[in-house]
Formats: structure tokens, sequence, C-alpha cells
């Protein structure tokens, strides 16, 4: 039986969180109070924010748009948004996702083709903002309560938006998981460009990782986000740095040898420009001739530039090509190298942290060059996956583009159609998930490898 004075201060307590609550779902009206930050209630334009609103200690008078909607919980209590992010397929989860509530819709147009994106440089005012961990997971705190609450995840310009109905001083799960969008119906998607060749397929990793075969397009132009050069059209991709501007990002499958006749010093300075705008280059194997010019005894000789030169140590010869599997080990000497350790493992990967086997890989890089070059994953004198963001000579503040080098190969055969492209039973190998995760961190906004990765603001 309940006493009474018992009864009596469990009615007040109920009676104070229900009031809170509801004073944080009506401050705007209702619907999903997510307004453009203009005027509609009286108050400063930026929001009038009642007892208990406008951030965990209440009284933020300088709210905007759905932040006013926020409340105070009792007992030192929150209210969060929880779930997981995964690719377009929803098989691999996602590390290093940007997971936040905007305080304001619509959200900014993303701009196609190349633009300087560096972490920290675009003002997001969002209401709540993290990242997602190895296991792709997050855990937003602080969040409005309200009954259409938006929640974006984000990873460069792979963008897609979610609703969630949020309830008051408790935790708001995501009724099922998060993907990245797979075509431009269910998102944003970046313009990648793939010159196709014969030795390896970065097209169907694409493929791989749930991109639609409706966003597969043949050349320029059209209403795909993948556009497909063959090799007898790679020319048409970097002829200039004007032909390489309108794509976010350029895949670069091996060509199966140095191929210097369809490539001049003016193209390679194209190439190098374009990174150094903001261009996001993935370049595989023989692609090495981008950066340090043709090898000995090679005709036509094509000098590569100094700074693209100074990213490495490449081996003077022509890079070989072995198939069979063997130990490799993930550099975890700086932030990131530490959860890309963590995520193989999480997601099947590899079973000790650090340590991957790997097939059909190359030996075209000794050692990396720091600065401004990142190891990721190497066996001995052979580096197998390098990053540098450019221009390579820039302050990090001032360093738009990345630029990443594979002796990976994602199977070591090219393929005349997508149409063309398998995968085991279990989808991704370990070396293709390596790979997935490499690629998504070359989409992702650029800062410095030597930090941790840092959440919008």
């Amino acid at each position: 039986m309940v006493k009474p004075a018992a009864f009596l201060v469990c009615c007040l307590a109920s009676l104070l969180v229900a009031v809170v609550a509801s004073a944080g779902c009506s401050s705007h009206g209702s619907g999903s109070g997510f307004s453009d930050g203009a005027q509609d209630d009286g108050g400063s334009g930026e929001g009038s924010v009642g007892p208990g609103l406008g951030g965990p200690n209440g009284g933020d008078a300088g709210c905007v748009g759905l932040a006013c909607k926020k409340v105070s919980c009792a007992g030192g209590g929150t209210t969060t948004i929880s779930g997981q992010v995964f690719d377009p397929a929803g098989k691999n989860p996602l590390y290093d996702v940007a997971v936040y509530v905007p305080s304001t819709l619509p959200l900014p147009a993303l701009q196609e083709g190349v633009t300087c994106d560096r972490c920290g440089s675009t003002l997001l005012n969002p209401a709540a903002s993290v990242l997602t961990d190895e296991n792709g997971k997050f855990v937003l705190t602080d969040v409005p309560v309200d009954a259409n609450v938006p929640v974006v995840v984000q990873v460069g310009k792979w963008r897609r938006t979610y609703t969630i109905a949020v309830n008051a001083c408790t935790d708001n799960a995501m009724p099922a998981p998060l993907t990245l969008p797979k075509n431009g119906s269910e998102g944003d998607m970046p313009q990648i460009a793939v010159a196709a060749n014969i030795l390896d397929s970065l097209e169907c990793l694409l493929v791989g990782m749930g991109v639609d075969a409706s966003e597969f397009v043949h050349g320029a132009g059209g209403s795909g986000h993948v556009h497909m050069f063959p090799a007898a059209e790679n020319q048409a991709l970097w002829a200039s740095e004007a032909t390489l501007k309108p794509y976010d990002m350029v895949l670069l499958d091996c060509e199966g040898g140095e191929s210097p006749g369809d490539k001049s010093a003016a193209m390679l300075q194209g190439m190098h420009d374009y990174a150094g705008e903001g261009g996001r280059i993935f370049a595989t194997h023989y692609h090495y001739l981008w950066f340090k010019g043709t090898s000995p005894g090679t005709s036509p000789p094509i000098t590569g530039l100094p700074d693209f030169v100074a990213t490495a140590n490449w081996k003077p010869g022509v890079a070989s090509w072995a198939t069979g599997n063997s130990s490799f080990t993930v550099d975890q000497s700086f932030p990131k190298g530490v959860s890309f350790a963590k995520w193989l493992v999480n997601v099947g990967a590899s079973t000790t942290p650090g340590s991957i086997e790997l097939a059909d890989y190359a030996d075209s890089v000794s050692s990396v060059k720091t600065p401004p070059s990142t190891r990721w994953i190497y066996n001995g004198s052979n580096v197998e996956y390098m990053s540098f963001n450019t221009p390579t000579t820039a302050a990090d503040a001032d360093q738009c583009g990345r630029v990443v080098f594979s002796d990976l190969h994602v199977s070591g055969l090219g393929v005349s159609s997508i149409s063309d492209c398998h995968f085991d039973s279990g989808g991704l190998t370990p070396q293709q998930k390596a790979l997935e995760f490499l690629l998504l961190d070359l989409s992702a906004c650029v800062q410095s490898d030597s930090v941790p990765p840092s959440a919008p603001r």
C-alpha cells in the first residue's frame, strides 16, 4: 500500500516531467517545429525559450529552430538517440560517419564536383552531433523532443536523412539500422568517375558496397552518380583539370602496365591540380605513374611532379604483381589506424587487431615520407596502402584534397560490365572490406591524420 505522502511526491514529480516535456514539444507549435530560424513565436527571431528548454541546463535564449525543443531532465538524465550506421548494402557497419540532428531545414545543398571540404570549415550548427565508432554505433545526447526529429547520416557527400519520434529523458533507439544512400532517390551521393581497366575493378567495390546498378552511367553526363570511362576513353577523363573537376572522386583501375602512351606531362599537371583544388584520387598499382613518373627505360619517359614524387620512396623498377594470401600489418601509429584495426576485426576481415591476410597485391613503394604521407597497410619493405592530403606543401588547415595510392586490387581482374561483378556468398572478401573502409575515408572531409576525427559543429 502506497502511503499518502509518498503518493503525493510521486504525482508531483510525474507532473513536473510531463510539463517540461510538453513545453519542449510545443515551443514552436505542432508538427516537427523544424523551421529556418525565422521569427514564428513572437520572439526575437532566434526562438523564444520556455522553462527547461534550450539545452541540458535550460534557458538558452540563443537557440534556433529544433534546438529550442531540448528539455532538462531530473537527476542529471538526458534525452538520447541511438543507432548503428551501415554501408548502402546494409552489411558492414561504418566508422567515422557523422550523425547529427540539424537545427534547421532544408539541409544546405551539396555542390557537385570539386570543393574544398575541410573538416570543421563548414558550420552546420547542429542541435546534436556525433561520429560512429568502430562498430558503426552512435549515441546522440541532449537531443530535441519532437514527433519528427530528423537524423542525418553523412560522410563527405554521401548523405541521407531519417526521422524519429523522440520521447523526453530516455534513450530513443532508431527503429532500424541506418544506411548510406544506394541511389540518388535515397539521398545525396558524390559524383564518381571510374577509369575502368583490365587488371582491377574498383567499380565492383561500389557494387559490393550496395550502390544501385542504375547509378552507373557511361562517360560524362547522365543522371547517375558513377561515370564509367572504359580503357579506350580514359584520356577523355584525365585530359585536363577541367575534365576532372566535375567529379568529387576519381577511381583509377590498374592498367596492367605503366601505359605512358595515354598520359602526358600536361595530364600529370591536371591530375595534380585537381587534387590540390579538393579532388579525391584513388589510384591502384601501375597508376603510380601519376606520382613518381615512369620507371627507367620506359618509353616515352614521363617525369613526376616533385611534390608528388616526394610522398614516398618509390621502388625504381616496374612493380610486380603477386597473388596468394600473405599476412600484412595495419599501421596503428595514428588514431584512424587504431580504429581501422578494430573495425577490421569487427567486420570479420581480421582475427587479430593489426593483422590482415591479403591477396592480389603489388610492390611499388618501400616506405612513405612523413610528412606528407600516412602509411595504412604494410609488410616489411612493401607499403600496400598510403594516403596524403593536398596541396602537400600547404599547412594542414589549408589542405583541401586527398590522394590514396593502393597496391591492393579489388579482384585482380577487370570487368566489361558491372553485371560481371561477382562476390562470395559471404559478401566482400577481407581485402575488399579493407578497401571499403579506405574508400569511405577518402570520401570524408579532409584533416590531418595525426589527430582523431571530430563531430560536425
